[in-house]
């Protein structure tokens, strides 16, 4: 908890009695991954539309920040963009999941501390980066293996389609087998990373068993994680809706929601 030690000294700040679930932040200690009931995957949203209705501006401006760093990087790399944003992405969620702990435990949303804060897990933050460059490429190259080797097997049969208009073709079961070989390797991928920056940030952990962790934390909840996908799922088609905008207030709101789930799986 240095971190938080330094914003309450630099701002003045004390922690708040705080009446979340979540606890008091000083008195809990990482451990082992936890399982959860589904309904838990409810209550992430929950918690985490309360922190966004207390400081929806900054939230708000974070994510704004966050996406134009993206388009940034895609519009002044064309070539190697798409691989930019993901070995920055991590770096990104690890930005934001220190400003939902400041402001779980009453520090103020100064989001250049929180700049300042991840110089200390650099180097970390980039090594996972790469991680996620080589988990998004080996999806890409099993789905396109995947096709390499499927497809031609009924090669004389998309032919016959093709020339004679059959429609039919569209349903036929070789043609979503690439994707699925993709998606079995993109559940589990998605599995290690997406508890990662968090676990290096706030925890100092190795990014090796934060990718083990992650993945640990993810398993022992599916249940509550169907549950948080399917909420989350309605939630952006309503926020698209509205000419997209209420994804400027359902996007903060999910991310916010995945520390809320970090500090419920891996805290006590």
């Amino acid at each position: 908890e240095r971190y938080l030690a330094q914003e309450h000294a630099a701002h003045g700040a004390t922690p708040l009695a705080l009446t979340s679930r979540l606890g008091d932040l000083t008195a809990d200690t990482l451990v082992a991954p936890r399982r959860l009931p589904a309904r838990r995957g409810w209550y992430w949203i929950t918690e985490a539309w309360a922190l966004f209705r207390q400081r929806p501006r900054p939230w708000i401006g974070a994510l704004a920040v966050c996406y134009l760093a993206a388009a940034v990087l895609l519009t002044l790399v064309p070539s190697a963009g798409v691989p930019a944003v993901t070995v920055v992405d991590p770096i990104l969620i690890a930005g934001l999941m220190l400003a939902a702990h400041a402001q779980q435990a009453g520090a103020r949303l100064d989001f250049r501390s929180q700049i300042a804060a991840l110089r200390a897990h650099g180097r970390a933050l980039a090594w996972l980066g790469l991680v996620y460059l080589m988990l998004a490429l080996g999806v890409g190259l099993t789905t396109v293996l995947g096709a390499l080797v499927l497809l031609p097997l009924r090669a004389p049969r998309l032919a016959s389609a093709i020339g004679t208009f059959d429609l039919s073709m569209r349903i036929e079961p070789v043609l979503m087998l690439p994707p699925l070989l993709g998606l079995l390797v993109a559940v589990p991928a998605t599995m290690a990373t997406v508890f990662a920056p968090a676990l290096v940030a706030l925890d100092n952990v190795r990014v090796t068993r934060a990718l083990k962790l992650s993945f640990l934390g993810c398993i022992k909840n599916t249940p509550a994680f169907l549950v948080f996908g399917l909420v989350a799922a309605g939630l952006l088609v309503l926020g698209a809706l509205p000419m997209l905008l209420g994804l400027i207030v359902v996007t903060p709101v999910l991310v916010i929601a995945l520390y809320v789930a970090y500090r419920d799986i891996y805290y006590r």
